[in-house]
């Protein structure tokens, strides 16, 4: 989840982190005492860019080094896109469902 500063709706520059439910749930069994701070305390570092009309190829080339892509369209966030999301778009459909 990216994590922002401002007001909606928010530019690029405003995303100061993230926080993912996989390190928080790794920290939380360290030390139940981080889910009593703000996010600002324990977020991670922003995610990646892209730009909406970026191809496909780009997208799974900087998913190599990160689990998710911030992505922007007109340098306003749209929304984020993971590996499993990239993973489930490139994978055959069944077209029975």
């Amino acid at each position: 989840i990216a994590v922002a500063k401002g007001e909606m709706p928010l530019s690029a520059a405003e995303v100061i982190g993230s926080v993912s439910e996989l390190w928080l749930m790794t920290q939380s069994y360290q030390s139940e005492e981080i889910l009593d701070k703000p996010v600002e305390d324990v977020m991670q570092t922003a995610l990646p860019t892209i730009g909406a009309g970026e191809p496909i190829d780009r997208a799974a080339e900087l998913l190599e080094h990160a689990p998710a892509l911030l992505v922007l369209e007109g340098g306003r966030p749209r929304t984020i896109v993971s590996r499993t999301d990239l993973l489930g778009f490139l994978s055959p459909h069944d077209e029975r469902t």
